[in-house]
């Protein structure tokens, strides 16, 4: 049997905790030892490729390391999560991507099958709109410990006539659509321009309008004024799912297909419209995104690994391993390892009496270095 050491965060009254993962099948492995009763960590798949990509080769160190040194008891030490004297400052960058897509797609008779997707303004009543994933790796990176802490479509709405109050919702979309081929009958119609509906299968909504989620992933209320005005709604856990899969290899998880903004009071006769992305003012989707990798997470101690994210990229750092190398600062110890328990560098042995520990200057018997005897 095999196990490997690693770790992911659980808040349980503030404490961060360090558990056994035992290694299966498809699972990576560390060093040889008896298969007792495993302890298990629930780790998603992009946190053990975070741990692969960040820190991996100190990880397998730690962790052979580790079921290798025992006290005398015969208890296995092992790394332990502890806490910097001065917490790092982790940078939480703005990142603003226009839609890469957009299209109204309207119900209105003799349009059901027609296309919008290069008109400079989208209907309130039915629209789509996305940033693809590509887009969205930019941001954050593959397998990037990078946590998405919010997200918001950015819209500018201008209205003509002041209207009734309506609430405008954005809902994750089921299938894949195209700027050029969405219509009110098809995700994909083959052939636009003759008013026909061109589509079936896979490239022909569900239900005619879109396949969406039913409940929204957010709202927000259009404002009763006229002109020009900026809204946003939130879908922060949209963006998050879409990060995930592609965390996971686009093999697992929420597709990214964009979201479906609708109006919750259908009129055919629009009174406002949204500026689509062929406008001066396209509809944007706006990160906060926390950054947490090897290089924000170095806090430069010897006795610490660093790179270690958590599921929200807050950077956390394991002890090293107890045979670990580090120096206490003192010239006339030898052989000198941090404790495993805390970052701090546990004292070797004394080096002998006489051992150079400067220019003009040698150990004594008490560890310290003093000017050197008379030849």
């Amino acid at each position: 049997m095999y196990s490997l050491l690693v770790v992911r965060p659980t808040r349980t009254t503030g404490i961060l905790l360090v558990n056994l993962y035992y290694a299966q099948s498809n699972r990576l492995a560390c060093c040889p030892v008896e298969a007792t009763t495993p302890r298990k960590v629930n780790m998603r798949e992009h946190d053990r490729r975070s741990l692969c990509l960040f820190a991996v080769p100190l990880l397998l160190w730690s962790a052979c390391a580790s079921e290798l040194a025992t006290d005398a008891s015969g208890v296995e030490d092992e790394p332990q999560v502890a806490a910097l004297a001065q917490p790092l400052v982790q940078p939480v960058d703005t990142v603003t991507f226009n839609m890469t897509a957009d299209t109204a797609i309207r119900s209105s008779l003799g349009n059901t099958n027609r296309n919008y997707g290069t008109q400079n303004s989208l209907a309130i009543n039915r629209s789509l709109m996305m940033v693809d994933s590509d887009t969205l790796i930019t941001a954050t990176g593959r397998l990037g410990g990078d946590y998405i802490v919010s997200a918001k479509l950015r819209l500018t709405v201008n209205s003509t006539l002041v209207g009734l109050p309506r609430i405008l919702s954005a809902y994750r979309v089921l299938k894949p659509w195209t700027e050029s081929g969405a219509t009110w009958n098809c995700a994909i119609d083959s052939n636009t321009s003759n008013s026909n509906l061109d589509c079936s299968g896979p490239t022909r909504w569900s239900s005619a309008g879109g396949d969406f989620v039913g409940t929204a992933s957010g709202t927000t209320v259009l404002p009763l004024t006229l002109g020009s005005t900026v809204v946003e709604i939130d879908v922060s856990d949209d963006v998050r799912a879409f990060k995930e899969r592609i965390d996971n290899g686009e093999t697992q998880g929420q597709a990214n297909y964009g979201w479906l903004l609708r109006s919750l009071v259908d009129l055919s006769l629009d009174l406002s419209s949204i500026a689509s992305r062929e406008s001066a003012n396209p509809p944007q989707l706006v990160l906060e995104v926390r950054r947490c990798n090897l290089q924000v997470c170095n806090d430069g101690i010897t006795c610490s690994q660093d790179g270690f994210c958590s599921e929200q990229g807050e950077c956390f750092h394991l002890t090293a391993a107890p045979i670990s190398p580090c120096s206490d600062g003192n010239a006339c110890t030898i052989e000198d390892h941090c404790s495993g328990m805390d970052f701090s560098c546990v004292p070797g042995t004394p080096a002998p009496a006489g051992t150079p520990c400067g220019s003009g200057l040698e150990c004594d018997a008490q560890q310290q270095c003093v000017p050197a005897s008379p030849q």
